[in-house]
């Protein structure tokens, strides 16, 4: 009996899988068995069209069924089954990919922080690269300083009460300035003109009026290293005079021009007085030169770095042998000065540059020439000597 009635639940069984079989798949073969279609590739959704709503847009729809193109009429949509809870499970993982593949954060991590993007490699200059590295402590003021010590040298008989001195100091990469004593004042040149007489002509031939060869090269060397005031006049009168000199500078430096008073040749005897300029205008010529934002910089700063008896570094007590210094001397019966830029070594390996001026001028000329020369000259060394060790802990000079 139950063997009876086990056979005809499988009979009935089957007769009810059939029918749904013929509805999946929509055909049967002629034994009457339902044929299985090869499942269809799933489309990618189609763009949806502006206001349809939720309808999709079919491109063949109209032809096949003459309802409006583009549109599934609703009662033709297949209807939504409920998503098998496998499926879904999966789903779900592939969503959490990149939350579990996303990198985690350095600090939750405990790596190294991340390298910055290398740019490109920076430029080498001719000549080598300043440090920039800030002062350990803000600079002293040094006019108190150098105050007391100009009085102390005028009490040992290196400086007279009657002459006007003026010093000036000033960092260059910072534009800083660390001294300034009549710094504003307008000094007589003598031959610290001569390296604004050198920028004149090199702006004359960036521009291409003049040549710069062998033998002009010659003249420069004696113009700035060994004060040459023919040399001086040759590159003057080249230019087309004193006026030209100026209007050249004018052109490729007209905050130097302003303040350069150049006036005349250089006259037989070296009785240079009337050429005027303040120490702010070396100091600023000085950092335009260094920066090699004149025209003809390098060869100039060449020129003037050439070994002479400067009165900045050489002899200066505190100053170490070897310091860099581009310069230019100025001596008459009634000046004793020097100008230049002092290139120092710091304790970690770099360059600090900045510019000292230092000039002493007279009301008349003095009886000795040669001793006038040289013990102002020894006035501007011991006063180049203490600024130098005054600023030495500051920006940690060698």
């Amino acid at each position: 009996m139950i063997a009876k009635v086990r056979r005809r639940f499988i009979s009935s069984r089957k007769s009810f899988i059939a029918p749904c079989a013929v509805r999946r798949s929509g055909t049967m073969d002629a034994g009457g068995q339902p044929v299985r279609r090869r499942k269809r590739p799933r489309s990618l959704p189609q763009p949806r069209r502006p206001g349809t709503g939720d309808r999709r847009i079919r491109g063949d729809a109209a032809g096949a069924s003459g309802h409006t193109a583009g549109v599934i009429p609703p009662h033709t949509r297949p209807a939504m089954s409920e998503p098998d809870p496998i499926r879904r499970r999966l789903l779900a993982a592939v969503a959490a990919l990149p939350v579990l593949l996303a990198p985690l954060p350095a600090a939750a991590a405990g790596s190294s922080k991340p390298q910055a993007a290398r740019g490109a490699a920076p430029r080498r200059s001719a000549r080598p690269a300043p440090s920039a590295r800030p002062p350990r402590t803000p600079a002293p003021l040094l006019n108190t300083l150098v105050g007391a010590r100009i009085e102390a040298l005028r009490g040992r008989g290196l400086l007279d009460r009657s002459e006007t001195v003026a010093f000036y100091v000033q960092d260059l990469l910072s534009g800083r300035v660390l001294l300034s004593i009549n710094g504003s004042a307008a000094m007589q040149a003598a031959s610290m003109v001569k390296p604004y007489v050198a920028a004149a002509f090199f702006a004359e031939v960036q521009a291409g009026r003049l040549r710069y060869d062998r033998s002009q090269q010659a003249l420069m060397e004696a113009m700035i290293v060994h004060s040459d005031n023919a040399a001086t006049n040759h590159f003057i009168r080249a230019l087309g005079g004193p006026a030209r000199v100026v209007a050249a500078l004018r052109r490729v430096a007209p905050g130097i021009a302003s303040g350069a008073n150049i006036n005349e040749y250089i006259p037989a005897g070296g009785r240079t007085y009337r050429n005027r300029i303040a120490c702010t205008t070396h100091a600023r010529f000085l950092g335009e030169l260094w920066s090699l934002r004149l025209p003809g910089a390098r060869e100039l700063l060449r020129v003037m770095g050439l070994p002479n008896r400067d009165r900045i570094c050489s002899g200066a007590p505190g100053i170490p042998p070897g310091t860099g210094i581009h310069d230019k001397t100025g001596t008459t019966a009634l000046l004793c000065g020097d100008m230049g830029i002092v290139v120092a070594r710091t304790q970690a390996g770099g360059q600090w540059p900045y510019a000292f001026i230092g000039i002493v001028q007279r009301r008349t000329p003095s009886a000795s020439y040669g001793r006038f020369m040289h013990t102002r000259g020894d006035a501007i060394r011991d006063i180049s000597g203490l600024v130098y060790r005054e600023l030495r802990p500051h920006y940690g000079l060698a």
